[in-house]
């Protein structure tokens, strides 16, 4: 792991040196788009709608994923997300898309992913084999946005179990476009089926997430602790993001006190908030990729709930193998993969959404799950 992540590191650093107009290209090709291109994929169409005309810089935006493939779910959920992409006028060549799998041979699923991208004629960014973490993550990531670096290109930057409320998302946006903010903070709301099940994502039926995934619960929050269940999800290209796409690098105060001046200093907000997170040894990769960092990110008013489709199709494989890698790896999180899939366990391989404390509402009637006296066994 200690060699991937140094290479990883290494290209991150070195391949932004490339940068170039691509910026201004992509702009240039989105700037006349008036609805976004339709596609199918299978028995999914995705269909061409009018762009927002009010939010110019989602016209020439970047998407950024990075997409672990092994899950059982990520190919319809990348498939849905993608789409969703789309339909906001993203361009393809502006889709910015890291596959990640874990084995040194390369899996079904993995070639299911590629197929389909090359199918919309969308080139994964970068194919990354190895061991999970957020550094890792995070090195892999810059090395997919080299050359990205203008206040005034916009990158959207979620997981792929992770789907913004629409019009609070374009409302954020707005705020954006209007000069008043850099990055929008987001708060996850986990989505469940009905019944608590496991469900497949279905891509033929056309339905959206939204609908195949109607309860909106609790979970994650009694179990994600320090503040990890917040995201931001999209910002200015000046900047960029931790690992785990929780916090914007250097928003710290950063002041230079000197003569009495209170003016922002990058390097000292940079390595104020790289202390703080215990994460210093990753400081001449963070100031490497903001190289046009002028002044501290500011974070928009509106507060959008990110809707987080993690209990579906999958989960438990995926828990019982992240719990195993991050306990190796000496990594506290492998105590929330436990407690999930103790949950799960417990409840028959399902979400108990009756459970007291779990406050779950149905999502197409506003009306909550009625609560049992079971206790949930997060509290």
């Amino acid at each position: 792991m200690k060699g991937t992540y140094v290479v990883l590191f290494l290209l991150a650093i070195n391949v932004d040196k490339l940068a170039g107009p691509r910026e201004a290209v992509a702009a240039r090709d989105q700037r006349h788009r008036t609805e976004s291109a339709a596609w199918t994929y299978g028995g999914l169409s995705c269909p061409s709608v009018p762009c927002p005309v009010d939010l110019h810089m989602l016209h020439s935006a970047f998407v950024h994923m990075v997409v672990g493939t092994e899950h059982a779910s990520a190919l319809p959920l990348l498939v849905h997300r993608v789409c969703d992409f789309s339909k906001q006028c993203v361009g393809r060549s502006n889709m910015r898309i890291v596959l990640h799998n874990k084995k040194t041979s390369i899996s079904r699923r993995h070639r299911e992913a590629v197929s389909f991208l090359q199918h919309l004629n969308i080139q994964p960014a970068d194919e990354w084999n190895g061991t999970f973490t957020a550094d890792a993550k995070m090195a892999a990531s810059y090395s997919a946005l080299r050359g990205l670096h203008s206040h005034d290109t916009m990158i959207l930057q979620m997981d792929v179990d992770e789907e913004p409320d629409p019009v609070l998302f374009n409302q954020a946006l707005r705020e954006i476009e209007a000069q008043k903010c850099d990055a929008v903070f987001a708060f996850w709301q986990d989505r469940l089926a009905l019944g608590g099940n496991l469900s497949r994502v279905q891509i033929s039926s056309g339905a959206p997430l939204v609908e195949q995934f109607p309860l909106q619960c609790e979970l994650s929050a009694k179990v994600v602790r320090g503040g990890k269940t917040a995201k931001t999800i999209a910002y200015r290209a000046d900047a960029r993001l931790d690992g785990g796409q929780h916090d914007v690098w250097c928003d710290r105060s950063g002041n230079s006190g000197v003569g009495g001046s209170e003016r922002w200093n990058k390097t000292r907000a940079c390595a104020q908030h790289a202390h703080d997170r215990a994460k210093s040894k990753l400081l001449p990769l963070i100031l490497a990729h903001t190289s046009n960092l002028q002044a501290r990110p500011r974070f928009c008013r509106t507060k959008v709930p990110l809707r987080h489709y993690k209990f579906l199709h999958g989960v438990e494989e995926h828990l019982a193998r992240r719990m195993e890698s991050y306990r190796r790896l000496g990594l506290h999180w492998w105590r929330d993969s436990r407690l999930f899939l103790e949950h799960l366990r417990r409840h028959g391989g399902r979400v108990c959404v009756e459970c007291a404390g779990m406050g779950c509402v149905d999502t197409r009637t506003g009306q909550p799950v009625r609560e049992s006296l079971e206790e949930s066994s997060f509290s």
